[in-house]
């Protein structure tokens, strides 16, 4: 099928250009300006501005992430740890609704490297697979065996290769065990052998410069352990591997929070000289500044509501406040940390889970409604049979109308 878009403000990448008709044939653009083909499906862009599909180049996706993201203009992501399979990837190559993918599948890391210090106990952290639910990280140990689970990754469909050269500093896990220079250049050198980019997670200056040393072809984070100096950055230049920046993911990493964070709602003010809402600080049994915005404005309004009662002398049972700052119900922390709390917590009788934004504090701010969904079946039964007019009078309602008036009761 070719398709002709017309009257478009066309952005080529680095100008906005004087042709107006992208012709593209099937999945190729097959001309920039020029006339529209005979029997072409035309699509009038005008008022509208058309460029290239944006990459976004380190995501850790799904196939419902596909999806928003094609929604705001991502044509691919290129994914730095997951696990696709090769009908799942073929899924994604024949869907038109979402996002391009390419993957480097999982990481090479060493047992107990990273990513493990960020998963729960309860998630599998060995390879025998005995305890798993998730991902079994590939564990390497020997350049041998990078090479043959770089093989294996090959196989698979990896795009290709990370390699995490991550020692847990800048995870508040310092010590953790990281892979050997000889293993990272026995990586690099495979995957280049595989004709496959090797790219590493490094978030150190040490590691940076391990990686740029060892021939990495690109960085999937920038270092935050230290401000940068000529001699790194005159390294990066030289060895011409490319960088993804991620500085909104480092930035909550460091405690500073991405501005959209800080977009939820307004920071208190009030604060002690040496005390401030981005970077905790734990004193006389009690957290200060927990260096997070989500659910902050849910905290306030549950004192708020606690201490009213108290003002006006009500009794009330016992309560429990849990700030969980990851992300509702997807939370990978949330359970883990119920559990570790639990001689805490109690017994418990209800459970009331806020999550609500405030534009300022001078007034109290109200959820009405969530996003969400809720399933169930609901059943509408009216007459199955024929009946006798002397047995029954009346129009036989339409079961679609009951339902609709069901339903308007929500």
């Amino acid at each position: 099928m070719i398709t002709a878009i017309t009257n478009a403000r066309v952005f080529d990448g680095e100008c906005v250009i004087d042709e107006q008709t992208v012709v593209v044939d099937q999945t190729q653009i097959a001309a920039v300006g020029g006339g529209v083909p005979g029997g072409a499906t035309i699509v009038d862009a005008r008022g509208g501005t058309l460029l290239p599909g944006l990459i976004d180049s380190h995501t850790h996706t799904s196939l419902d992430s596909l999806r928003y993201a094609l929604a705001f203009g991502v044509t691919t992501e290129l994914e730095m740890q997951g696990h696709w399979t090769p009908a799942a990837r073929k899924e994604v190559a024949e869907r038109d609704d979402v996002a391009d993918v390419r993957s480097a599948g999982l990481g090479i890391t060493p047992p107990g490297g990273h990513p493990t210090e960020l998963v729960p106990d309860d998630v599998n952290r060995s390879s025998d697979g005995k305890q798993g639910r998730r991902h079994q990280f590939p564990f390497t140990s020997t350049p041998e065996q990078a090479a043959k689970i770089i093989a294996k990754r090959v196989a698979e469909g990896s795009d290709y290769i990370k390699i995490m050269v991550e020692d847990g500093t800048v995870f508040a896990h310092p010590g953790l065990p990281c892979v050997s220079d000889k293993i990272l250049t026995t990586a690099i050198r495979e995957a280049h052998r595989h004709n496959k980019m090797a790219i590493t997670h490094t978030m150190t200056l040490d590691s940076t410069r391990r990686a740029i040393n060892a021939g990495v072809d690109g960085l999937a984070h920038l270092f935050i352990d230290g401000p940068h100096t000529p001699d790194v950055v005159a390294a990066i230049a030289a060895s011409g591997a490319f960088v993804t920046a991620t500085i909104g993911a480092a930035a909550t990493v460091m405690g500073n929070p991405a501005g959209m964070a800080r977009l939820k709602q307004p920071e208190f003010t009030g604060w002690r000289s040496d005390l401030g809402p981005w970077t905790p600080k734990y004193e006389d049994g009690k957290l200060y500044g927990r260096g997070g915005a989500d659910d902050g404005y849910a905290v306030y309004a549950s004192i708020a509501a606690i201490q009213a009662l108290k003002a006006q002398g009500k009794p009330h049972a016992r309560i429990v406040g849990l700030v969980e700052t990851c992300e509702e119900s997807g939370s990978y922390d949330l359970l883990p940390y119920v559990d570790a709390l639990r001689p805490r917590l109690g017994q418990v009788g209800l459970v009331i889970c806020l999550d609500s934004g405030a534009g300022n504090y001078d007034q109290l701010w109200l959820t009405t409604s969530l996003r969400g969904l809720a399933g169930g079946t609901l059943k509408v039964q009216i007459l199955d049979e024929g009946v006798h007019s002397g047995d029954a009078s009346g129009l036989v309602p339409s079961s679609f109308r009951i339902l609709r008036q069901v339903l308007d009761r929500l």
